[in-house]
């Protein structure tokens, strides 16, 4: 639970630093000293990662290496997601900025998309423990109610049978 909570965190702070970063590199600074700028920020759960990715960059690693390996320090599959979109967009020389841009939107509807499930689910889930509370009432008044009625009254019938000759139960054979 305390993951999940964890994960959660790290993802919206992934925004928050995908769009400072979009900002820095709109201004015309390359993605590394963008990191190396925006690192700096508190990103939460996020900041260890962040500024291991910065250290990374400062001593000379490659910026496609670094991103992988904070990718795969997150252990988060949307940041990971995210940055292979990023490095493959890189390799095949799109504009960085705007492919930040549509990495941060797309985390972001799949985000909206989630909770849109989740509350789907949610809704289901009360309307099926309603169903289920009814049916037990149901089941409850046919147990107090009915079938003791409908036992006063098969008595009565065999009562009555009894009185005109017919016997109840199986057929006899001959």
């Amino acid at each position: 639970l305390n993951e999940n909570k964890r994960q959660k965190e790290i993802e919206l702070k992934f925004l928050e630093f995908i769009r400072n970063l979009v900002e820095t590199v709109k201004t015309g600074t390359s993605i590394p000293k963008g990191v190396l700028q925006v690192a700096d920020k508190d990103y939460g759960a996020l900041s260890p990662y962040i500024k291991k990715l910065a250290f990374q960059i400062e001593w000379g690693i490659p910026m496609h290496n670094a991103l992988l390996i904070f990718a795969e320090d997150t252990e988060n599959n949307v940041i990971k997601r995210s940055i292979a979109i990023m490095i493959e967009a890189d390799q095949s020389g799109g504009n960085i900025a705007d492919i930040l841009q549509s990495v941060s939107d797309s985390v972001i509807n799949i985000k909206k998309m989630k909770e849109e499930r989740k509350s789907s689910v949610s809704s289901q889930i009360v309307q099926g423990y309603v169903v289920f509370i009814i049916f037990i009432i149901v089941m409850l008044v046919l147990q107090v109610m009915l079938f003791p009625k409908l036992g006063g009254i098969t008595s009565e019938l065999q009562g009555s049978a009894s009185v005109l000759g017919i016997k109840s139960g199986s057929p006899e054979k001959v």
